[in-house]
């Protein structure tokens, strides 16, 4: 595994002083080199934690509060279970598809039953804000490697109609290649 981006945000973080608890680092892979983009004192997006927990069985926020407490976590290095992928839905996009009861119901219980991972930003989608383009939700997919991951999320978008040319999730997972992690 490459780790050129893990050291790179470490690197940042200790530069600034930043050396105990949880730090959101963005980054942009250069050919040049990993470039800066922001550090947040925080964890990152609304649905890592869960993402975290379930591929490598760590949980981030339990580990930011024992730092809190002084406590260090004791943390092997985690094996990825397998991989995940998703897309962000957004009320401009995607407001007609979560609007219709049934694909709604549809989206929840195929999260219920493991098939999808669903992380919403509301608990329920009558208190969505739909005249935002804040993201609504996160929808990913598991796999045992990275092509069968973008497979199963493009079927996945193709069959719940989250694509459209204006969103075209095609394009967004063009960057996954099939040798990445």
């Amino acid at each position: 595994q490459d780790w050129t981006d893990v050291t790179a945000a470490y690197q940042c973080c200790v530069e600034i002083g930043l050396v105990s608890g949880a730090f959101n680092v963005e980054m942009k892979m250069t050919s040049a080199g990993p470039k800066l983009i922001e550090i947040n004192a925080r964890m990152g997006g609304f649905y890592l934690r869960d993402w975290i927990k379930e591929i490598y069985g760590v949980d981030l926020l339990r580990c930011v509060f024992m730092t809190a407490c002084g406590i260090k976590p004791l943390i092997n290095k985690p094996k990825p279970r397998f991989q995940m992928m998703g897309v962000m839905c957004v009320p401009s996009v995607h407001a007609p598809i979560f609007k219709n009861t049934q694909t709604y119901d549809l989206i929840k219980n195929l999260h219920t039953m493991g098939h999808i991972r669903y992380n919403a930003i509301e608990d329920e989608i009558d208190d969505v804000d739909f005249d935002t383009e804040e993201p609504m939700c996160n929808i990913a997919v598991h796999a045992g490697n990275v092509a069968q991951a973008k497979e199963k999320l493009l079927n996945f978008c193709t069959l719940f109609h989250l694509g459209t040319e204006e969103y075209d999730v095609n394009r967004f997972l063009g960057n996954f290649k099939e040798n990445m992690i």
